[in-house]
């Protein structure tokens, strides 16, 4: 009996802290949203500096198809346009 009401305990106690993870974890928002964010804001950028390092890094995160859908929702491939357009007018 008493290893029952331990193994029950311990399966409680795990069950929560499972719990707790997912919370955390579904509650925020994942790193290539963040990302995304980032380099579409920095892609936009009056300072060249800011925006040669934002194309930098979209050039290695390209590669990740999660990143890379979020960047597209976040109307990534306009800005991205936009830049060429820009680049090609100068």
């Amino acid at each position: 009996m008493l290893l029952a009401n331990v193994s029950r305990d311990c399966l409680h106690a795990s069950a929560l802290a499972v719990y707790t993870v997912l919370s955390v974890v579904l509650s925020a928002p994942p790193l290539q949203d963040k990302e995304a964010i980032s380099l579409c804001t920095g892609a936009q950028s009056h300072n060249l500096d800011v925006k040669s390092e934002s194309l930098k890094k979209l050039a290695n995160l390209s590669r990740d198809v999660t990143f890379a859908q979020e960047f597209i929702s976040r109307d990534g491939l306009s800005i991205l346009s936009r830049i060429v357009e820009e680049e090609e007018g100068l």
